[in-house]
């Protein structure tokens, strides 16, 4: 693909799949826990668990890209695939909305939001629990592989994009693609140590709806892309 109109494209999809809630309320979760100590600790912790985050996306990015490559997908299945999605993705949106309109609970998590319990059904509650810095590096890495399903699920379709990308190319991108989707919570670090003041990452959970929706559109609009030009 032509670097000058792929890298938009890009950026595009880092951006709503970093509107991750799962990860917002873990990586808040672990900077209310040490907020209340030194700076130089809470500093030390949100460097490891963004640096592990980066790399654990990375890494699966990576398995996404040789299983991809090596499926040999078909444009056609690629476009079937990317459209099932993108339509899923608009449902999905549209329903959220429906329920925020309806719903007439304040705050950014409910009960009844599945990215608010995800992560300790998981298990990974227990193990920030334990305390440490290999603990929340251990923690952010197993989070980058199994908090997919809270995110609008671009990283995939980013995947079987490039999955015939020559490699050096790919990881270019993909160092791209996952320092976008580990940017808020660079500025969620920013302003629990009072450089920032806005609260952003509860704008994105608020606003995850129209995220996935527009997710969904891109989605299409990138399958028609594939059928036609691929």
């Amino acid at each position: 693909m032509d670097p000058i109109s792929f890298i938009p494209m890009l950026a595009t999809m880092a951006l709503i799949d970093s509107a991750d809630p799962c990860f917002f309320i873990l990586y808040t979760g672990i900077l209310i826990s040490y907020v209340a100590g030194s700076m130089r600790k809470l500093v030390e912790i949100s460097v490891v668990f963004i640096l592990t985050v980066f790399t654990g996306y990375w890494v699966f990015g990576f398995l996404l890209r040789s299983v991809f490559s090596r499926a040999s997908v078909s444009p056609i299945y690629i476009f079937i695939i990317m459209i099932i999605y993108g339509v899923s993705m608009i449902i999905y949106g549209f329903h959220d909305l429906i329920k925020e309109r309806n719903n007439r609970e304040d705050g950014i998590c409910r009960e009844d939001m599945i990215e608010c319990n995800l992560s300790r059904r998981i298990g990974l509650q227990k193990l920030l629990e334990t305390g440490g810095l290999i603990y929340i590096a251990l923690t952010g890495f197993i989070a980058s592989f199994t908090l997919l399903p809270c995110s609008a699920g671009m990283y995939i379709i980013y995947n079987m994009l490039t999955s015939d990308t020559p490699f050096p190319i790919w990881a270019f991108y993909t160092f791209l693609y996952t320092a976008i989707f580990v940017s808020p919570l660079v500025l969620i670090t920013l302003i629990y140590i009072g450089i920032m003041k806005t609260r952003i990452h509860e704008k994105l959970i608020r606003h995850q709806a129209p995220l996935r929706i527009l997710g969904g559109l891109m989605a299409v609009a990138i399958a028609v892309y594939v059928y036609l030009y691929r």
